[in-house]
């Protein structure tokens, strides 16, 4: 992993975010800090994908009439990060 690399980064952070709540019970006390985690997590992910230049993660996180034409055509013939 390297700085250079923001995408290797953030799914990196997803990894460890979910390697922590694979630790945590599913129920009791802590459960509330699993999902927490396993969110966090998927918020990295999404990121992950934005940076590697797949746009089309904002159409659930912003309303259309927020969407710049470069949002708009970054989400055709974009390659997915893997997880």
């Amino acid at each position: 992993m390297t700085a250079e690399d923001p995408v290797t980064v953030l799914l990196a952070i997803a990894d460890g975010r979910e390697e922590y709540a694979r630790a945590l019970p599913e129920a009791g006390p802590m459960s509330d800090v699993r999902a927490i985690l396993l969110t966090e997590a998927a918020a990295y992910r999404c990121a992950a994908r934005i940076v590697s230049g797949d746009r089309s993660e904002l159409w659930g996180l912003l309303p259309s009439w927020r969407w710049t034409p470069d949002m708009t055509h970054g989400t055709v013939g974009v390659v997915p990060v893997t997880e």
